[in-house]
């Protein structure tokens, strides 16, 4: 039987506990504190996890059902190939995490920090990280489809070859971040701030870049398709008047060999 403590605050405290195949059915563990405990193979079915903290846990087989775990903050745990579809975990921090094959489809996400994180092969389809913040995180591989980024912040992070479709960039921050050979269909990218980002061999298709600024940008042999790149700027030059401009001296041209 694992021991808790509860502290003055109301917090219940594991730690170096084992709690393989636990259950937990509609239990408040707000602000409860894991540490260098075992979560294999538990359950949680509802409940308040909100501000609860996580640190040197392995969560192996873990499996969590409606949980609200918003605030809470996880480091230097193993996430790997568990299943937290429609998480709500809004201004979590996530940080020295491997969540390689994590399911975080339609997981809510908003305003959460992740940082130092094995991403690759993680899936994020549907999920909402409205202005988070990711730092050195390796999405290679990873499914973003339909993913909500509006006003998040992306420094150091691998998005190289991916395929994000229908994703929502609107006014994001993207720095120092390698998207080569990605693909981005019907990606919203209004307003964004790329700089010193990696797009080379990338394709955009029926992409909205109108207003984004690019500063320090590879663009060695991007495509660009049916995009809409009105205010766009690269390196303070606007791009979608440079454009017109070119169409207008070619259309010149050819009226006067005509």
């Amino acid at each position: 039987m694992s021991h808790t403590s509860k502290p003055p605050d109301g917090a219940r405290r594991f730690e170096g506990e084992s709690l393989l195949g636990a259950r937990f059915v509609n239990v408040e563990l707000g602000q409860a504190r894991f540490a260098s405990s075992s979560l294999d193979g538990a359950r949680f079915e509802g409940g308040s996890m909100s501000r609860v903290r996580v640190k040197n846990t392995t969560l192996v087989g873990l499996d969590v059902d409606d949980i609200d775990a918003k605030a809470s903050r996880i480091a230097n745990a193993d996430f790997s190939s568990l299943s937290l579809t429609d998480a709500k975990l809004a201004h979590a921090e996530l940080r020295d995490i491997d969540a390689e094959k994590l399911v975080l489809t339609d997981a809510k996400l908003a305003g959460a920090r992740l940082e130092d994180i094995d991403g690759s092969g993680l899936s994020l389809s549907d999920a909402n990280l409205s202005g988070a913040k990711l730092e050195n995180v390796d999405l290679s591989r990873a499914a973003l489809s339909n993913m909500k980024l509006a006003g998040a912040s992306l420094k150091n992070c691998d998005l190289s070859g991916l395929t994000l479709t229908d994703a929502t960039l609107a006014g994001a921050i993207l720095e120092d971040v390698n998207a080569a050979g990605c693909t981005l269909t019907d990606a919203k990218l209004t307003g964004a701030r790329l700089l010193d980002v990696d797009l080379a061999d990338a394709v955009l298709e029926d992409a909205n870049l109108s207003g984004a600024r690019l500063r320090n940008v590879d663009l060695r042999n991007v495509v660009l398709e049916d995009c809409n790149i009105s205010g766009l700027t690269l390196d303070g030059i606007r791009i979608d008047e440079l454009w017109e401009k070119a169409r207008a001296e070619r259309g010149s041209g050819t009226q006067r060999k005509s």
